[in-house]
């Protein structure tokens, strides 16, 4: 068991070890030619943190401010979906933790739980929602309008999926 998730590399090799084939599979995969995924690591690599000692630290405020919404930290979960691939609870459970660690959550349009359910689990908790706009806008609707919570916070709308494309139901 990893107990130390400094390590990135480290931590991936446990979740490959641990999980079950088709929760890796999906997890450690990117879209299409997988660019993105690609320039993200190159990315994170690069990133160095500078360590600041011996600094005054009796007041600190990690707080943002986005889109007009107070945020107590810069971290957010950003939306991916499928999540029950890796917990039984599914989106529930992220959007727990993200309460719990006091982060913006932002549910995907793929996700396989209820709007609502998800919104039961964060309490007073900021979550948004991914919203991927169809080539038809009336298309985009009509996944959501039985829907009593279609905009949680903020939508976060993305271009269209595309002819083809892969994605399971809105409410899974």
């Amino acid at each position: 068991m990893l107990v130390d998730c400094v390590d990135l590399d480290a931590l991936e090799r446990e979740a490959h070890r641990v999980m079950r084939p088709e929760s890796w599979v999906f997890c450690d995969t990117g879209a299409d030619d997988e660019l993105t995924a690609k320039d993200n690591v190159q990315a994170w690599r690069k990133l160095k943190l500078r360590p600041r000692v011996l600094r005054d630290i009796v007041e600190i405020d990690t707080g943002v401010s986005l889109l007009g919404a107070r945020l107590n930290t810069p971290i957010m979960v950003a939306p991916t979906g499928r999540h029950h691939l890796f917990h039984a609870d599914g989106e529930r459970a992220t959007a727990r933790g993200a309460a719990a660690a006091g982060a913006l959550y932002v549910m995907s349009t793929s996700g396989a739980t209820l709007v609502e359910d998800v919104a039961k689990e964060r309490g007073a908790a900021p979550q948004w929602f991914q919203l991927y706009m169809q080539p038809q806008r009336e298309e985009t609707g009509r996944e959501d309008d039985d829907h009593p919570i279609r905009h949680p916070h903020h939508p976060v709308a993305h271009g269209h999926v595309g002819h083809g494309a892969r994605r399971a139901p809105f409410a899974g």
